[in-house]
């Protein structure tokens, strides 16, 4: 019995694209089970927080600025946008991974049949 080449590297094909979409699979899994955070694309920088109080000088302009961020602060957590763009980011690149190993579990097959 010989082995044919063809033969040997579709399978290998077919095991690597099989665990390409494995590994994506339970990785999307436990990310979105948050029992492992998504890898930081977007890191939001902290706020750094201004004291106009040194100045002496009343700007009421200043100051309604200063409560409308605490009050959006308050509604919005500060890690949410970051949060949601590496979410976006990480389905992206899972989309990828699934059918770049779809497409290598399909050469795999094409070799196979030959």
């Amino acid at each position: 019995m010989t082995l044919n080449f063809k033969h040997v590297l579709g399978w290998v094909l077919v095991f690597v694209g099989l665990a390409v979409i494995f590994w994506d699979i339970s990785t999307s899994y436990y990310c979105f089970t948050a029992k492992k955070e998504f890898p930081q694309v977007f890191v939001q920088p902290a706020a750094e927080k201004k004291d106009t109080s040194s100045s002496g000088v009343f700007d009421p302009q200043a100051m309604a600025g200063e409560i409308i961020q605490e009050q959006l602060g308050q509604l919005i957590p500060a890690n949410t946008v970051s949060l949601l763009l590496n979410m976006s980011a990480w389905i992206l690149f899972a989309t990828f991974l699934i059918y770049a190993g779809a497409r290598v579990v399909g050469l795999g097959a094409g070799f196979l049949k030959d």
